[in-house]
């Protein structure tokens, strides 16, 4: 069997798959940022819960409160996204807390007493937080 020079494959390489290839990568790199961009989020959360917890002001804990479930309800669309897709969702499994969030959407009754529209980033913050109750209740209280 015989095959083509270098110079003649390269240049077929380039002309078919250097798109492709330089777009497969694009969106790796892109889901890997949104990936590691998560634990940024939860920082973000639990800044916003402090800011709730500890002020005076009536209308800054509303103001707070009305911010901090459309931040839950956006990342929680965008982990739905992640488990939806089939390859964002193989490579997810390298996060331990993202494996944690598959193996727990295959069971019915997860986190019943949380609204559809945040379950899966408040599982996500347990996980992230190590399971501690008196965080999870602050939240819990934040979203009601």
């Amino acid at each position: 069997m015989e095959t083509l020079p270098l110079e003649i494959q390269n240049e077929i390489w380039k002309i078919y798959y250097k798109d492709l290839y330089s777009n497969n990568i694009q969106q790796m790199n892109c889901f890997f940022c949104k990936i590691n961009n998560f634990d940024n989020n939860i920082e973000e959360i639990k800044k916003i819960l402090r800011i709730i917890r500890f002020s005076v002001d009536e209308n800054t804990i509303f103001t707070t409160k009305k911010n901090l479930k459309k931040k839950l309800e956006y990342h929680n669309n965008q982990i739905i996204d992640i488990l939806n897709n089939k390859t964002q969702k193989i490579i997810s499994k390298r996060n331990d807390i993202f494996c944690y969030l598959i193996q727990l959407t295959k069971f019915k009754d997860y986190y019943t007493d949380i609204d559809y529209n945040y379950k899966l980033i408040v599982a996500y913050f347990n996980k992230y937080c190590n399971f501690q109750d008196n965080i999870l209740d602050r939240l819990k209280r934040a979203i009601q």
